[in-house]
C-alpha cells in the first residue's frame, strides 16, 4: 500500500479516514472542516500531514490545521485551534489498526485480541464484508458445522468435525472450546 494515500473506512455507518502520519496511524472523521470534502480523497504529504484534495488544507498528526495554502500571511492568526473535529485515539496490535471512536473518553489497556491470535508485523490476510446482515455473519462465524459444509474443497475441508466439545473459558473476548 502507498503510505501517501489516506484510506476511507466506514464503521457502523460512520465515515472515517485513516492515514499514517509522521507519528503513526491516525483516524478522524472523513470530512475536511473547511468544505466537508472527503479527506480520504486527499494525500499524505512528506511531513506526514493529511492534505485535503479540495483546497489543500493540511492537518498535523494532532489534528490541528498546519497549513492553508491559499491564505495570505501566517495561517490561523486567531490563536483558536482550527482542525479536525474528532481525532480518534488509535492502537496497532497484531498488525491490526484499532480506533477508539468515543471522543469523550479514552481506552483502558490494549485492544482485546482473540485467544491464540499471534502478533505479527506482516499481515497475511484481508477482511471482506459480504452483502449480508451482521446477524448472518455472527451466526455463521459461531456455527461450528458451517465451514466444513459450506466451504468444502477450500479451508472447510481441513476442519475437524466438532462432535463433542467442552467449554473451557468464557470471557468478554469470547469463548474457548476444546474437542
Amino acid at each position: 500500500d502507498d503510505p501517501r494515500r489516506p484510506r476511507r473506512v466506514v464503521v457502523l455507518g460512520r465515515e472515517l479516514v485513516a492515514w499514517q502520519s509522521s507519528e503513526g496511524w491516525r483516524v478522524a472523521d472523513d470530512a475536511c472542516p473547511h468544505r466537508l470534502a472527503p479527506l480520504s480523497m486527499g494525500r499524505v504529504d512528506q511531513q506526514g500531514r493529511l492534505a485535503c484534495r479540495f483546497h489543500g488544507w493540511r492537518f498535523a498528526p494532532d489534528g490541528a490545521c498546519a497549513a492553508c495554502p491559499n491564505a495570505v500571511g501566517p495561517p490561523l492568526q486567531s490563536g483558536e485551534r482550527v482542525g479536525l473535529r474528532h481525532l480518534y485515539e488509535t492502537r496497532v496490535a497484531a498488525g491490526l489498526l484499532f480506533a477508539w471512536l468515543d471522543p469523550t473518553s479514552s481506552p483502558t489497556g490494549e485492544p482485546p485480541l482473540p485467544a491464540g491470535f499471534a502478533p505479527t508485523d506482516t499481515p497475511t490476510w484481508a477482511v471482506t464484508v459480504p452483502d449480508v446482515t451482521w446477524q448472518s455473519m455472527v451466526e455463521n462465524a459461531l456455527d461450528p458445522s458451517h465451514a466444513p459444509h459450506a466451504h468444502s474443497g477450500t479451508f472447510g475441508s481441513k476442519m475437524v468435525a466438532m462432535d463433542r466439545f467442552d467449554l473451557t473459558a468464557s470471557t468478554p473476548a469470547g469463548l474457548d472450546l476444546a474437542h
